[in-house]
């Protein structure tokens, strides 16, 4: 945990993360939209003890204490162990949580935790505990708190082993300019300063030049470690990240990238070189192609590396990838390179249903012996109204020549599409066994909707626009908060504090449809505008 603030933050500003979720997962409630919904109590679980084989109970996490007036949003929850061999609950970890404000887009603003002491009987708040505060807003698809404090402490030592401290600062309400750390020295106990990065943008907000420094005690300052340099074309596709590091006087050059796009602005090719001081010249690393089909879904990807003696690119592996009319990928396909072609190694198979969920999936390997592919394991899903329900899982029986039954998963939900329970199960060739079950606990709770509050349209301009929104209309009160939701009705930018101005930065959206609401103490605003 020690430094996964700082890893979020630099892997979600400085890399791009390309994923497919297979399975949809459910959609979150939004609970504005309900007038009744069912709060989550508790939960318990069971796992198998493989030397009895009997199902014993496992964890539980109680909801002990919410936020007045926002029900919905938990302050306090409990969990705890089961001790077989005294047959009872044991403390294990209390978690405590603070909100910006009272409402079910907001993000925590203080989490932290605290684990039983049995010596003290009583809840060792000196162990470990997450401190954030700041930005309410999101950026990245997560909120930047500026602000975030971590520490862990050794109760065989009773000293803090590990701390760490980071500072944000933002433009923009959204944009982080400047990030510093401090880590703890476990000797005096104090923080000392430890690293910072200040991030330029360009006059389209996009990153122009991130430095790296680090602090060095003996000259009792920052000193610079190595920057990046951003470089792009007139559609504002990164074309050449450029790293450079600090010899104690200049910036030298040390490693490149160059992207190469199509005409949708994909990229379709990555070069990764470095610096050679000696010939003072950019040399050849690794390269990656990809193409895409019609519908920019991509297709294939090809790794190489440079080699030298052949002054060629050699390939290393490739993926490719086969798509339904609905974007759902069908195959997906691994060939590593032998030095003369691509030897297939393995292959996933995909099938789905009219709401494009997986029904099924199938992995197969290649077998040199007989130059096919063959069977390895498989998993069946299946749905209640949308909802996946549970999962068939299969290995191939090479000796009979067919597909063995041997693990499934299943779930079940209440009228509101609230998990209640999720169960585990092992077939033992005659009967299944459950090994792990989770079951849930709600009450119901009614939420208080201001039928008073009266909703008036407003003008949004420029519209279509691509970083300021302006905010015309009847709004004669102090603005005490403004949302932003995308199509899918989800929160992407959210300022919660008196607002003076009534232009909203908006270029760190992606494109698209968002609509906007504005509240005063006795109105809300409504409109919708386009992100170009």
């Amino acid at each position: 945990m020690k430094t996964i603030f700082t890893f979020l933050i630099l892997s979600l500003i400085i890399s791009e993360l390309n994923s497919q979720v297979l399975l949809k997962p459910v959609e979150k409630k939004h609970y504005n939209q309900k007038a009744t919904i069912y709060l989550l109590d508790s939960t318990i679980s069971w796992l198998m003890d493989y030397n009895t084989m009997n199902l014993e109970f496992y964890d539980k996490e109680i909801y002990v204490d919410r936020v007045s007036g926002a029900e919905y949003l938990w302050k306090e929850k409990h969990r705890y162990e089961y001790d077989v061999a005294n047959q009872s609950w044991l403390p294990k970890l209390k978690t405590k949580q603070s909100y910006f404000s009272n409402s079910p887009q907001s993000p925590a603003k203080i989490i932290e935790e605290y684990p039983w002491n049995s010596s003290l009987n009583a809840w060792d708040d000196t162990l470990y505990f997450i401190n954030m505060t700041g930005d309410t807003n999101y950026t990245y698809d997560f909120p930047i708190y500026t602000y975030q404090l971590e520490k862990g402490y050794d109760y065989q030592s009773n000293y803090f082993n590990y701390g760490l401290r980071t500072f944000i600062t933002v433009i923009n309400d959204t944009l982080p300019i400047l990030l510093e750390q401090e880590l703890l020295d476990t000797v005096t106990q104090q923080f000392n300063k430890s690293m910072k990065i200040i991030i330029t943008y360009n006059s389209n907000f996009l990153f122009d030049t991130v430095y790296y420094m680090s602090y060095d005690i003996n000259q009792n300052q920052y000193v610079n470690n190595f920057i990046e340099v951003f470089i792009y074309d007139s559609n504002n596709n990164n074309i050449e990240i450029i790293s450079k590091v600090w010899n104690g006087s200049n910036w030298e050059n040390s490693n490149r990238e160059i992207n190469n796009y199509n005409y949708s602005n994909l990229v379709v090719e990555k070069i990764y070189q470095f610096w050679d001081n000696l010939q003072q010249l950019w040399l050849n690393v690794n390269k990656e192609e990809m193409a895409y089909n019609s519908s920019n879904l991509r297709t294939l990807y090809i790794s190489y590396n440079w080699d030298s003696n052949l002054n060629d690119w050699q390939p290393i592996y490739k993926y490719e990838m086969d798509y339904d009319a609905n974007g759902n990928v069908i195959r997906d396909e691994q060939f590593s390179y032998d030095g003369i072609s691509f030897v297939s190694n393995g292959k996933s198979l995909y099938s789905y249903d009219q709401n494009n969920n997986v029904l099924e999936y199938i992995y197969q390997t290649w077998d040199n012996l007989t130059n096919q592919y063959v069977n390895s394991y498989k998993s069946e899903y299946y749905y209640t109204a949308n909802l996946h329900d549970s999962t068939l899982s299969y290995y191939w029986d090479n000796y009979n020549n067919e597909w063995f039954l041997y693990f499934k998963t299943v779930k079940s939900y209440n009228n509101q599409d609230d998990i209640l329970l999720y169960e585990q199960l092992m077939f033992d060739g005659t009967n299944w066994n459950t090994f792990y079950k989770t079951q849930y606990f709600y009450s119901l709770f009614n939420l208080n909707i201001n039928s008073n509050n009266i909703t008036e349209a407003i003008t949004i301009y420029p519209n279509p626009t691509s970083n300021f929104i302006n905010i015309s209309g009847n709004v004669d009160e102090k603005i005490s908060n403004i949302r932003i939701f995308n199509e899918d009705g989800r929160l992407v930018k959210n300022i919660n504090y008196p607002i003076i101005s009534k232009s909203i930065y908006v270029g760190d959206l992606k494109t698209g449809t968002y609509f906007i609401s504005v509240s005063t103490p006795n109105k809300k605003y409504t409109s919708k505008f386009i992100k170009n």
